[in-house]
This record gives C-alpha cells, sequence and structure tokens, in this order.
C-alpha cells in the first residue's frame, strides 16, 4: 500500500512540473554601411573553427572563471562556428570592399584567404554583472604563396541589460558585429 501511495504522490509531483520549451535562435543579422566603390580584391573565408565546446547548438555560459554550463532549452539553430562564417561573408560582402567574398576555394591568380578560429562566444557571469563575450583568433593570408600578411586575436564584450534570451542574443550579436567590424579594419589596411 505504502508503495501505491509513493507511487501516486510522484506522478502528481511530476505532473505539476512542466519541461521548458527548448527555444531556438540566431544572431541578428547587421549589414555594414559600404565603405568602399569595390576593388578589384579577392577575399576567401575559411570555414571558422572552434574548440569543441562551441560545435555543438546550446549557450553556453560560464557562472566562474573555472565552470562552463550549457543551456539545454536554449540553442542557437545552427552551431556558433557556422553562424559566424555565414555571418561574416554577408557582413564582408555588404561592406563592398571586395571585388569578391565567397567561403569558396577561389582558382584564380592571388587572392587574400582569412582563417579563423573562434575562442569564445558565450555570456560571463560575474557577481551580479553579465556579458556576452566573442573573441576570434584570425590569420590572413595571401595566395597561393600562402604568405602571412596579419593575425592575432579580437574580443569583444557586451553588457547584458536584461534576464532573456533575447536580451542575451542582442548583446552577443553587438559584441559580434564588433568582433567582425574590427576584422574589417585590420583586412583593409
Amino acid at each position: 500500500m505504502k508503495y501505491i501511495y509513493s507511487l501516486v504522490i510522484l506522478s502528481l509531483l511530476f505532473s505539476c512540473s512542466k519541461i521548458p520549451d527548448t527555444r531556438y535562435f540566431t544572431l541578428a543579422h547587421k549589414s555594414a554601411e559600404s565603405q568602399n566603390s569595390g576593388s578589384d580584391k579577392v577575399l576567401v573565408i575559411k570555414k571558422i573553427k572552434s574548440d569543441p565546446i562551441y560545435q555543438q547548438d546550446k549557450f553556453v555560459y560560464r557562472p566562474s572563471e573555472y565552470e562552463i554550463k550549457f543551456d539545454h532549452y536554449r540553442r542557437w539553430v545552427q552551431s556558433p562556428p557556422q553562424i559566424l562564417t555565414n555571418r561574416l561573408k554577408e557582413y564582408l560582402k555588404s561592406r563592398n570592399d571586395f571585388k569578391y567574398v565567397s567561403s569558396e576555394l577561389y582558382q584564380n591568380e592571388g587572392y587574400l584567404q582569412l582563417d579563423c578560429t573562434l575562442v569564445r562566444f558565450e555570456e560571463i557571469i560575474t557577481g551580479s554583472k553579465r556579458d556576452a563575450t566573442v573573441a576570434v583568433e584570425y590569420k590572413l593570408l595571401q595566395m597561393p604563396q600562402e604568405q602571412l600578411l596579419t593575425s592575432g586575436t579580437i574580443e569583444k564584450t557586451e553588457a547584458i541589460s536584461g534576464n532573456s534570451a533575447e536580451d542575451i542574443v542582442k548583446a552577443m550579436s553587438t559584441a559580434t558585429f564588433n568582433v567582425f567590424s574590427s576584422l574589417a579594419g585590420i583586412i583593409q589596411e
């Protein structure tokens, strides 16, 4: 009899709790204002690489310097490297700095190749402060010689203004746009 009562109580408890819906998000696309009237340069953007933690679609957050957690109910529509590869290509095309921007191999004469690795793409929680952080390591090569023109790391942080998933995504979008803007400036130097 105790066993039946226990089962009834457990089933009532489980029926009262609701599993949250899984929600999917993407970055807001910001086009750059056209900076130039075009040039004869060609830019090939290689698919952005990342550490394994960013190769899945769950939101990543750090509640402390040493701990990484995943949000199982808030997800990206694609892995962050896929989203950033597509958005970076769209962003650089919208700037009109290049004759041609692609993620496909370019078979003609010399071109620039941008090779990036996503180092951070996460929410960072420090006490009551929450920030969206995006960091990318980059290498710009003159091809086909594979001559390194420049390399480095760009990291941008944006404060998260509210508590909703949309607030996180808005801050991640802004931080990403700021990384892209800095990267475009470096490519043009």
